[in-house]
Parts: C-alpha cells; sequence; structure tokens
C-alpha cells in the first residue's frame, strides 16, 4: 500500500476516534425508568439549568422506557437560549438502535418544557 493511502487511513481514523470521544462527551445514557430528577435551579455562573437537568425535565413529560442514549445541545438564538434533549434507541437488539425516537425543547433559563417532536 502506498505511504500516502496509509497516512489518508491514520487521519481518517483519528478524525473518526476523535469524534466519537467528542460525541460522548454529549450524550448521557440511561435505562428508564431511572432515578434521574431535575434539581430546580441552576447550578453554574450563567444562570441556565444544566445539561442534566434539561434531559430530566423532557423525561417528565415524554417518558422513556427501556435503554435510550440522550444527547443535548445547547441553543443559544439571544435573549431565549434553550436546550435540544434528543432521546435516541440504545438498545442493539431492537429496529429503533441508534435512530432518533423524540427531539425535546426545554427552555434554558427556567426550565420549561417547550415541546417536542416525534
Amino acid at each position: 500500500m502506498d505511504n500516502t493511502i496509509k497516512a489518508l487511513l491514520i487521519v481518517v481514523v483519528l478524525f473518526l476516534i476523535i469524534g466519537f470521544l467528542t460525541n460522548t462527551t454529549n450524550n448521557t445514557q440511561v435505562k428508564y425508568p431511572s432515578i434521574l430528577t431535575s434539581q430546580n435551579g441552576t447550578n453554574n455562573n450563567s444562570g441556565l439549568i444544566s445539561p442534566h437537568e434539561a434531559i430530566a425535565i423532557a423525561n417528565q413529560n415524554i417518558p422513556a422506557f427501556g435503554q435510550v442514549r440522550y444527547g443535548v445541545v445547547l441553543i443559544s438564538n439571544g435573549q431565549n437560549p434553550y436546550y435540544m434533549v434528543t432521546l435516541y434507541g440504545n438498545d442493539a437488539s431492537l429496529n429503533s438502535y441508534g435512530q432518533i425516537i423524540v427531539v425535546s425543547k426545554v427552555d434554558a433559563k427556567t426550565g420549561q418544557f417547550l415541546g417536542s417532536t416525534v
């Protein structure tokens, strides 16, 4: 195999590893029913609820059962930041494995559930 192809493969593998490691820090894997609960309030200097609290609020409104994984992204759109909480199937024995089940929005300041899409 040519050295440039080997180098290219190594770079691609490194990017995949970095992407996987970055993705796992933004996802929470849980098995429901679970003891995830909201702590009601802010716990950081920015005045926003935590991503863990956003997951708990989304789960209170759209309960998840079985093995699932949550992805949480803070959307900063001026004065109304919100968390997009994405629920993924995480049971490899089901057809929904790795697929998005529901996406919820939670107000990052107040913790109010803003709705969801399936």
